[in-house]
């Protein structure tokens, strides 16, 4: 939560920077303004922007009539020196173009991805910005312990936020949400005249939505739009797609999965994608349910958000809860033997800070976005490594240039100005070739990564540009600062102990570059693992050939068990079942009240209700007891079945024929069930939880989820035929359906696109790293010719010279790896940590992955050595 006040001071860092290059004449005039500008564009769009402009101001301000320390050291002739610096650079390009090629080639690559990879970390953290008032809007979650079972929910009792708000003046307003079909199912279809459209987020919300959430009324009035029951907002596109150029207002519309109609009193500008709670359509709350279920503080939960007064309010209201606590909750809670603790989130946190119990939409992982940006940077700093190695390198050849320039008259800051445009031109071209990759690769990315960046938007390109000339600027400095350095005599005698030094730096930055690379390997190769490990990994039911039909249309789940029977007939149909859930969403809780040595005792546990071919279907395993029994009265009144991890967690060693309830006859008197069967632990939901408590009960007349599992080969035929039976019955809306398989490894989409983002940046950093190293050690090849030629004639054989580079090189690579194993331990785990359910990579695989980059690497390298090693040494000689 937000608890510091605003602050309007441009960036320390930013201010550092123009304070050291600005003339201190001019600094106190500039600076002003620079700040006052500042805190302008704050007020009026955010700190974000703001410290966008001021980055631009000052990279701007970066001219010679505005340098300090330039002062007096530049000619009057600023635009004739300026031109020979652009001609000496652009001739130095050409001269060496298979080296310009290399890191042209390496900056422009590496440029781009990190652009489009920057450009999605910050849409992963731009998440609720566009909303005005984002730092007073909380959620309300909850964490229980009922009878010793924990539970963390972001939804709470409905009472809550409306009581908070009645003795809380902190609160100013609140607003409850909860999906048309249930807390969190919030796909609807609609129906005006013969048309039905279907909406992904269609939720049921108080009156005061809109004054928790701003946003932009285009049609009725947001004080009023949802006061009466019955009535409905839209948003513009979703008003559009229903009725086209119409205008909705005062029109009706039926929510055909609940055959219920509803009036249009309003339609609000569409909400940006990058948001946890994106909505199209807003039912009023106002008599959509009935007060009796409204009033439970435990169950019926739905999503609560409060606006407050100052962020730092939701401190108080935490520190509060037991004295609300104590006054509203205990009398009921203590009945439950449950505690309750009050949890209060920023909605900014949400989307990459939040995996609790519900949450309304699939979250985005920080620790994935961490990585994503680590790579992004990784990119750049390979590719800058690439250009400072061989910039270095080959401008250590100029010593005696220098040196003539210096003689003629030309000072340190003529010579460091000639490498600074000549850095600057390069990264101009390489600035150019990275927004030709971008539009290649944009539909690519976008695909891989599911969110359009739109990367050629105005300020998206003007930020490019800018961090582009900052790269330029700094890569520049300390080539310019070494070979300006170097002293007139050692110049011209072809030595320089500042160029010895840099072979140093050269050495150190051909570690961390293969470093970088075999991190970045490496985590891919973990990341792959562990998907593997998830797709392959026992769930406890058999997920292939199952096809599940989505029976929205109420004629056909009040006729499940006669669809059931035929769909039984249908070639290539295995078995089938109906039930009110399937593996891979979220169950429902309940406090059930099971048999204990004193007693009952009340403890929360997951439920399900199915028929009696479930466990058949789906390939669940009885270990004790038995199933239920095909259309038995008995057992769908008064009796149950439960999984391993509820027979641990209710403490039963031998748990047929032990009972429990959960809920009271037409007497009030309790329902007593008995147990006559144990499940094999399965997992419902995704690998990132562990298995939970689960209850199941017989339903032999009611359900909407159809499992079918089908024999292998001809499935198409049998849906067909599947799809014509439920034609029969004339249902209003129509059927889909998805495979088993395919829905639960769609709980991994985000793992996927990490794995495959992670496969095409780790080719690339390899690539990149591996042409700068080949670059460098043709350059170095090229300096040791001569003595290799007279290692030749002195008797060295071919294995000699090819062994002496391969020694500098296995020596760096190593040092690489050392650097990389410990650093990619710690990554993978943090990574892996999300999971409950996870396999780490065995050392034996690693190493082997680790011997395949250093194999690899030799082998690239390795034909430049061998083609110098076998060169006749006369012709080198003779050369020289």
């Amino acid at each position: 939560m937000s608890t510091q006040p605003k602050n309007n001071k441009p960036p320390w860092l930013i201010m550092k920077l123009f304070r050291w290059f600005c003339s201190k004449e001019l600094q106190r005039f500039v600076e002003g303004d620079l700040i006052e500008l500042y805190r302008e564009r704050s007020d009026e769009k955010g700190r974000n922007y703001a410290n966008i402009k001021i980055l631009i101001d000052v990279v701007s301000l970066f001219r010679p009539g505005l340098i300090g320390f330039a002062k007096g050291l530049y000619s009057n002739n600023n635009l004739g020196m300026i031109k020979n610096y652009l001609k000496v650079g652009f001739r130095n390009l050409w001269k060496d173009r298979f080296y310009t090629g290399i890191n042209l080639f390496g900056l422009s690559v590496g440029l781009a991805f990190s652009f489009l990879v920057l450009l999605l970390v910050n849409y992963e953290f731009s998440y609720e910005q566009f909303y005005a008032n984002k730092e007073q809007i909380k959620r309300l979650g909850v964490h229980y312990n009922v009878g010793g079972k924990e539970d963390t929910y972001c939804n709470v009792g409905r009472p809550l936020g409306p009581t908070m708000m009645t003795e809380y003046p902190e609160v100013l307003s609140f607003t409850r949400v909860a999906g048309v079909n249930g807390l969190d199912v919030h796909k609807g279809t609609f129906k005006y005249k013969d048309k039905f459209v279907k909406s992904n987020d269609a939720y049921i919300v108080d009156s005061a939505f809109f004054e928790v959430f701003d946003r932009k009324i285009l049609k009725g009035s947001s004080s009023t739009m949802l006061n009466r029951p019955n009535t409905i907002a839209l948003s513009e596109s979703m008003a559009t797609k229903i009725f086209g150029n119409e205008n909705p207002i005062g029109k009706h519309i039926e929510l055909a999965d609940r055959a219920k109609k509803f009036e249009v009193t309003g339609v609000f500008e569409d909400v940006p994608g990058n948001t946890h709670l994106p909505y199209d359509v807003l039912v009023s709350w106002n008599k959509y349910y009935d007060a009796e279920v409204n009033s439970r503080w435990y169950g019926a939960h739905v999503y609560s958000y409060v606006k407050l007064q100052d962020s730092f309010r939701a401190q108080y209201l935490i520190d509060d809860f037991s004295n609300f606590f104590e006054k509203h909750m205990s009398t009921y809670f203590a009945q439950l033997n449950a505690t309750a603790d009050l949890i209060i989130q920023d909605i900014e946190d949400i989307h990459l800070r939040s995996d609790l119990t519900w949450e309304v939409n699939q979250n985005g992982d920080l620790t994935s976005v961490y990585v994503l940006l680590a790579i992004g940077i990784f990119l750049v700093v390979i590719a800058l490594v690439n250009y400072l190695n061989l910039s270095l390198a080959r401008n250590s050849l100029r010593k005696k240039e220098i040196s003539v320039r210096k003689v003629i008259g030309a000072s340190r800051f003529n010579i460091s100005g000639q490498f600074l445009v000549e850095t600057l031109l390069f990264t101009l071209l390489a600035f150019a070739f990275s927004l030709l990759i971008v539009k290649i690769i944009d539909g690519q990315f976008q695909l891989i990564s599911g969110v359009d960046v739109l990367p050629f938007t105005g300020d998206n390109i003007l930020i490019f540009a800018a961090s582009t000339f900052m790269l330029g600027l700094i890569i520049s400095v300390y080539p310019s600062l070494v070979l300006s350095s170097i002293k007139l005599v050692e110049g011209l005698k072809g030595r320089s102990k500042n160029t010895r030094d840099s072979g140093k730096l050269q050495q150190g930055l051909v570690v961390l570059q293969f470093a970088i690379s075999t991190i970045v390997i490496l985590f891919t190769f973990v990341v792959k693992n562990q998907l593997d490990f998830v797709s392959n990994k026992d769930l406890g039911f058999q997920k292939d050939n199952v096809v599940v039909f989505q029976l929205e249309d109420s004629l056909l789940s009040a006729n499940s068990e006669l669809i059931k029977q035929q769909v039984k007939t249908v070639a290539g149909v295995a078995n089938a079942s109906f039930a009110s859930n399937r593996p891979g969403v979220n169950l429902n809780h309940s406090i059930l009240n099971i048999e204990t040595e004193g007693g009952f005792s009340a403890v929360g546990s997951q439920y399900m209700q199915v028929d009696n071919d479930f466990a058949e279907t789906i390939g669940l395993e009885l270990l004790e007891g038995r199933a239920f029994i095909n259309g038995s009265q008995q057992d769908s009144d008064w009796s149950f079945m439960l999984n391993e991890a509820a027979k641990l967690k209710f403490d039963w060693d031998e748990p047929i024929g032990k009972v429990m309830y959960f809920n009271n006859d037409e007497d009030g008197n309790p329902r007593h069930m008995k147990a006559i069967g144990v499940f094999k632990d399965f997992n419902i939901g995704s690998l990132h939880a562990k298995v939970e408590p689960i209850v199941v009960f017989y339903n032999k007349d009611f359900g909407n989820q159809l499992l079918v599992r089908l024999e292998a080969g001809g499935h198409r035929l049998a849906i067909q035929d599947m799809e014509e039976i439920f034609e029969t019955y004339a249902p209003k809306l129509p059927v889909s359906h998805s495979y088993l398989d395919v829905e639960l490894d769609r709980q991994y989409v985000g793992e996927r696109r990490l794995a495959m983002s992670m496969g095409y940046l780790s080719a690339l950093t390899i690539i990149i790293s591996v042409l700068g190293f080949v670059g460098l050690l043709s350059f170095a090849i090229s300096k040791r010719q001569s003595e290799i030629g007279v290692r030749k004639v002195l008797g060295a054989s071919v294995k000699d010279v090819t062994f002496l580079f391969y020694k500098q090189i296995l020596i760096l690579i190593l040092l690489a790896e050392c650097i990389a194993i410990p650093v990619n331990h710690y990554v993978s785990t943090q990574w892996l940590n999300s999971f409950q359910y996870k396999s780490f990579p065995s050392y034996m695989e690693l190493g082997l992955v680790l011997l395949i980059i250093i194999v690899l690497s030799m082998a690239i390298m390795g034909f430049q050595i061998l083609k110098v090693a076998v060169t006749n040494p006369v012709d080198i000689i003779k050369e020289e």
